[in-house]
């Protein structure tokens, strides 16, 4: 670029000595100087948007990083969600087969005090009726005794 701009100062002064005007050495000296410090701010400027754009590709990717991230976490949130409404119905299921057992076992029990108290019962008649077959016994043997004594020889 800077090589260009000399080319064209060359030409300048070229020109200028043909058509005969006269050139002085400050003014070429001041023009130089003046498309030197262009072509710096030229250069200046290219870096400056090579600098802009390479942010900028940083940004870009940078971004492109967050939506993933953003997308993964937002997957992972539904999943979540997803597991906690099961974990809720297994957790409700879950109580009503505890209150399933629960009653289950009240009825157990009552079927058992129902059993012991039948089963004492039951015990109470055995006693009984083996009072009665003691007492059936002996009058049995009593009244065999008394028909003994009245059987004829």
């Amino acid at each position: 670029m800077v090589l260009a701009t000399f080319r064209t100062v060359e030409f300048a002064i070229n020109w200028a000595n043909w058509s005969g005007l006269l050139i002085s050495i400050s003014s070429i000296s001041a023009v130089n100087s003046s498309l030197e410090e262009i072509a710096k701010g030229v250069e200046e400027n290219q870096q400056l948007i090579t600098t802009i754009s390479n942010a900028m590709d940083e940004q870009r990717i940078g971004a492109e990083e967050n939506m993933k991230v953003s997308t993964m976490l937002s997957d992972a949130l539904l999943k979540v969600n997803e597991l906690a409404k099961q974990q809720k119905e297994y957790a409700s299921n879950l109580g009503k087969t505890i209150e399933g057992v629960v009653a289950n076992s009240q009825s157990v029990w009552l079927v058992i005090q129902e059993g012991g108290q039948t089963m004492t019962t039951l015990l109470e008649s055995v006693d009984v009726v083996k009072d009665m077959v003691r007492q059936n016994r002996s009058a049995a043997e009593k009244m065999e005794t008394q028909i003994n004594r009245f059987v004829i020889n």
